[in-house]
């Protein structure tokens, strides 16, 4: 559980971005005088029913009311991700699968073999991949000293409409996550890059259908040859906060991936 404080920053960020006063939002959810001031700042611990009064008149989102009252409120414990990795590791272990694991803070738990065939031309691939363990995916594509982002764009990267969809789609399932620590350091990475941070900024005024096939395509770079890539989301049936991001292999990707071994 939350504490009551922690819950109380969190209404307040999202009764800020709605633009409502606390008087207003009293008066919305038909609560007594001072009241909405007393749960922003923790002297209250409203009762679930109060904060789904609240989240239903701020429009909240079921990922954002969950982060309020659900399961998503506290990042996964060791015991989820061990479990979630167990779930995938047969299917990981495999050289024919592409894929990793995240969870909803979009933070980089395994990745599996196929992968690690796709990455070993990049040097120190091995201490790269381990070094990004427990990362946003934003941070391990994106960041400016990750070797990855060299494996995954060409070098018209900042024109690449994959970053601006990632990017999107990172923003409407966890930007709201504002106390979060792997939230706060994908935004130091997104703010130390011109491009990233003005993209970041363009995005407040621009809706994207990030479920588009522009959206699931990219390119990498295998022997010097850019590749486009398809990828699909999928949540763990018994975990649904975990999902697999598999990449799906061409015959061009294939052959290429045989000149490695």
């Amino acid at each position: 559980m939350i504490t009551s404080k922690v819950l109380g920053c969190r209404i307040k960020y999202f009764r800020k971005r709605s633009k409502m006063s606390q008087f207003d939002l009293e008066n919305e959810i038909g609560a007594s005088a001072g009241v909405i001031s007393r749960i922003e700042s923790g002297k209250v611990n409203p009762t679930k029913e109060t904060i789904r009064e609240i989240a239903k008149t701020l429009k909240l989102n079921n990922r954002e009311l969950d982060y309020l009252i659900g399961v998503t409120a506290l990042p996964p414990s060791e015991e989820e991700i061990r479990l979630a990795i167990e779930q995938v590791k047969p299917y990981f272990q495999k050289a024919s699968t592409f894929a990793y694991l995240i969870d909803e803070r979009w933070r980089l738990l395994a990745y599996s073999k196929g992968i690690e065939r796709l990455l070993s031309g990049l040097k120190d691939s091995p201490e790269v991949l381990e070094r990004s363990i427990g990362k946003s995916m934003v941070e391990v594509i994106f960041g400016k000293k990750n070797k990855l982002k060299g494996r995954f764009f060409s070098s018209n990267y900042y024109n690449n409409p994959f970053q601006k969809y990632q990017l999107s789609r990172y923003k409407q399932e966890v930007a709201f996550m504002v106390d979060d620590e792997s939230f706060l350091s994908t935004l130091e990475t997104i703010n130390n890059d011109t491009n990233l941070s003005k993209t970041w900024r363009q995005l407040e005024k621009e809706l994207i259908n990030t479920n588009s096939v522009e959206g699931k395509t990219t390119f990498i770079k295998i022997l010097g040859i850019e590749v486009k890539l398809i990828y699909s989301r999928e949540p763990l049936p018994s975990m649904p906060r975990f999902e697999t991001i598999e990449i799906f292999p061409t015959n061009k990707l294939l052959k290429l991936l045989k000149r490695l071994v």
